[in-house]
């Protein structure tokens, strides 16, 4: 048992280990290793961050820089008059900008971002803007397409900042059709540049490579940021999903989150189609492998034990998209797969098995393997394909899963 578990961590840092969870400007470093700027921390609240995430120079610059500036309220924010509702607010779990401290976070506006991805979760597109916010603080900033900061603060003044750049620089508003791109656990955007830029070259789509920590908070919380994205792509015609491992599943808790039969809710109506690339629709048996070690822990937070032994539970809360999806899975096309101690084909981290969800209007299998599954030019084409056509090869080539089939609950037991 004990070498089992350790060929199940060397695969899991294996597969971690293309994107890491924290890089920063292509170095990976720890947490306390990146700027208290990086972090979202602002001077007038990085004292109300633990120690153990700051360097302690870290913290004395921030402590400098705050000459002169406003307390931060623990716990809340007021509200400044004619600021957007507490419905276009996305959800957090942490208040520490004071939203009536106008110039609290300018010391950083202009400067270009230096990594920290793992820190931060897209809120709000705007053709190449974003509006992101760190999952420590609740700190948000406006970036622009070349990652340069134009304002830090609240979520509302970020917006307000998007709006007179809108008006001041004439931006085009957006329309047509959109590809919403989410990676897997522990890695970041830069995970999904390829498969963006082909989207956007090959496809003509427009392509919104979402940022989010994935390894720092719970799916569900992942599933609010995402809803935040789609409800304010205002303009947008046709949107389409692909995602990579757990965004597949933080879909699926968007959409159950967005369907309710009693009052007749149902996900955006935009919605067109969806490519599931390696994903854990019935959990992952690697997940729950090593879900008692301290090292997984760490290293895939909340997320990794949802997907294992946790995952009874959360699959109550995922739906089966109503949309046509098709499920693209990795591995070797034998009973043996990549990985020696997961049962049946594989790709790695997840059984081919693993992959499955009843309804899928087509299904296709590809020697690859997880990581790497996004960059594959194979899976690439066939992602577009089935964008653009309902399938992966040809129509009459499509390999439906059944809606009857029953689901394989419970997988990564």
């Amino acid at each position: 048992m004990l070498h089992r578990k350790l060929i199940a961590a060397a695969v899991l840092l294996l597969a971690l280990s293309g994107g890491g969870c924290f890089w920063h400007s292509g170095m990976k470093l720890s947490k306390a290793e990146l700027p208290a700027a990086e972090q979202g921390i602002a001077p007038n609240a990085a004292a109300a961050i633990p120690k153990e995430i700051i360097k302690p120079s870290v913290l004395a610059a921030a402590s400098e820089a705050k000459a002169g500036g406003s307390n931060v309220k623990a716990g809340g924010s007021d509200v400044k008059a004619g600021a957007r509702s507490e419905q276009d607010r996305p959800a957090t779990d942490f208040h520490l900008v004071n939203e009536n401290d106008e110039d609290a976070n300018s010391w950083v506006d202009g400067m270009k971002t230096l990594g920290g991805r793992q820190f931060w979760a897209d809120q709000l597109f705007f053709n190449d803007w974003k509006i992101q916010r760190n999952v420590f603080t609740g700190h948000c900033r406006l970036l622009d397409g070349n990652d340069h900061r134009h304002k830090s603060g609240s979520y509302d003044q970020c917006a307000a900042a998007l709006d007179e750049i809108k008006i001041q620089r004439k931006l085009p508003p957006m329309q047509g059709k959109c590809v919403i791109l989410l990676h897997g656990l522990c890695r970041s955007s830069n995970a999904m540049n390829k498969m963006a830029a082909y989207l956007k070259k090959e496809g003509g789509y427009t392509v919104f490579n979402v940022e989010y920590p994935s390894s720092q908070a719970e799916i569900e919380s992942h599933a609010r940021g995402l809803d935040n994205i789609v409800r304010h792509l205002d303009g947008m015609t046709e949107i389409n999903f692909v995602a990579h491992s757990l965004g597949n599943v933080v879909i699926r808790r968007y959409l159950f989150d967005q369907t309710d039969a009693t009052t007749g809710r149902t996900p955006d109506p935009r919605i067109h189609r969806i490519v599931m690339a390696g994903a854990p629709n019935n959990g992952a048996k690697l997940a729950t492998t090593l879900g008692r070690m301290i090292l997984f822990k760490l290293i895939a937070g909340s997320p990794g034990q949802e997907l294992g032994s946790g995952f009874e539970q959360l699959h109550s809360r995922l739906a089966t998209p109503q949309c046509e999806f098709g499920i693209i899975a990795g591995g070797r096309g034998d009973d043996q797969g990549f990985n020696p101690i997961l049962p049946g084909d594989d790709d790695l981290v997840v059984s081919v098995a693993e992959t499955r969800l009843p309804g899928a209007h087509d299904f296709i299998l590809l020697p690859v393997v997880h990581t790497f599954m996004a960059d594959a030019p194979q899976v690439q084409q066939c992602t577009l394909r089935f964008l653009q056509h309902g399938y992966f090869v040809a129509e009459d080539k499509r390999q439906p899963i059944a809606a009857e089939e029953l689901p394989l609950v419970g997988a990564g037991k």
